[in-house]
């Protein structure tokens, strides 16, 4: 029988991969969608920040892998913690956790 903190666990990392499994195609597809229709956007280098987001640099490409790959390795935990294999769960949490933490501190400044 699954126990309430399994449950718990369960809920947060699908959460956790469905968000930026999201986020992640989210932006990569509009970095594609935008570089390829206007051409490729250069990052604005202090002036007009607001295209920054999706401006075609290896930090953005990155971002959007980082939130990618955490996302399914969020889903992967999910589903561990289903299966109550906890070393693995748990090993796939610290591991989603920590893209999706360096996704964030890639992010330009705004």
């Amino acid at each position: 029988m699954i126990m309430l903190w399994q449950k718990v666990a369960v809920c947060f990392c699908a959460f956790l991969g469905l968000t930026g499994v999201g986020g992640g195609a989210v932006l990569l597809a509009s970095i594609a969608y935008y570089n390829i229709t206007a051409g490729p956007i250069e990052p604005s280098g202090g002036e007009f920040r607001s295209l920054d987001q999706i401006a075609l640099t290896w930090q953005n490409i990155l971002r959007g892998c980082c939130l990618l790959v955490g996302g399914i390795t969020g889903l992967a935990a999910s589903t561990y913690w289903f299966r109550r294999h906890r070393k693995r769960a748990a090993g796939f949490t610290v591991l989603s956790a920590s893209l999706m933490f360096v996704a964030t501190f890639l992010q330009p400044p705004s």
